[in-house]
């Protein structure tokens, strides 16, 4: 095992952070990218998130087939976790944290510890230009090479109803903080296929778009039935009366200099991926 010394709420603090600025959608993020907004990583960052995930285009092949992540204390709570209401989104704290250690397409290594989860619909990473109904993004904060790192995952409307999705309760999100019976984080990451993801240096979606942020977004997507995504876009994330829809997803960025990874494991005998509870490590990575 290894140990952190980066506290629980150091962690919170650091990826809570909001910017001087209020903030809004109502053109998918452009009126962010002005002088006088006090962001200026919104407005000159070279490496923004989110971006368009084209593997025809962008993606390697030899150097990612070195990426890989493991997670350990996933856990799925009975009591004590919460979800809470914001302006622009609907977010859990991990207060219970798991540990992510990463291994970069360079060979290097990085540990974070979880802070928060929260959501975006439409998506805010593009799969070969398509927006999905909704994305989660898993926040982590304290490594040593770069301060922080999010696992992505998209969902899909389905027919049956996502345990997970349904223990969040979104309808009865508040902005004190919902409290959540049996939320099952561990038991549905360990469900998710993980075998092909994406990886590349990016920023936070949100201002002050933070750079340094490791990115890993899944694939294959998870399903939801429609009455769940609709529990969470009934909030009116966004403005309706904007052309390209209601929602809560900043526009995607230009790539720039940056390389996009890609790593597809699914024909080997030996999973590349753990994530879950404490007993789930499939791979000893490290």
């Amino acid at each position: 095992m290894f140990s952190k010394t980066l506290s629980a709420s150091l962690v919170l603090a650091a990826v809570n952070a909001s910017g001087d600025d209020p903030y809004n959608y109502d053109d998918i993020g452009a009126n962010w990218m002005v002088e006088g907004f006090h962001s200026p990583d919104c407005l000159a960052g070279k490496e923004q998130s989110p971006i368009n995930l084209e593997k025809a285009t962008f993606s390697t092949e030899g150097e990612s087939n070195k990426m890989k992540f493991e997670g350990y204390n996933y856990n799925d709570w009975a009591e004590g976790q919460s979800l809470t209401k914001y302006e622009h989104t609907l977010k859990m704290p991990i207060t219970d944290v798991g540990t992510l250690r990463a291994q970069f397409p360079d060979g290097t290594t990085d540990t974070y510890t979880s802070a928060q989860l929260h959501f975006h619909s439409p998506s805010e990473h593009a799969l070969n230009g398509e927006l999905k109904p909704m994305e989660m993004h898993i926040v982590h904060a304290g490594g040593a090479t770069a301060p922080y790192s999010v696992i992505g995952i998209f969902f899909e409307v389905g027919e049956e109803e996502n345990e997970f999705i349904a223990s969040l309760d979104f309808a009865n999100a508040t902005a004190e903080g919902n409290p959540l019976m049996d939320v099952n984080l561990g038991t549905f990451l360990a469900g998710v296929d993980m075998s092909k993801f994406f990886h590349y240096d990016g920023s936070f979606t949100t201002p002050p778009c933070t750079e340094g942020v490791k990115w890993w977004v899944i694939e294959t997507p998870v399903k939801v039935t429609q009455a769940q995504l609709d529990e969470f876009t009934a909030y009116g994330w966004g403005n309706a009366q904007y052309d390209t829809g209601m929602g809560n997803n900043r526009a995607t960025q230009p790539l720039n200099e940056r390389t996009l990874y890609y790593r597809d494991s699914s024909s080997s005998n030996a999973m590349v991926l753990a994530i879950g509870g404490a007993a789930l490590s499939l791979l000893a990575l490290f």
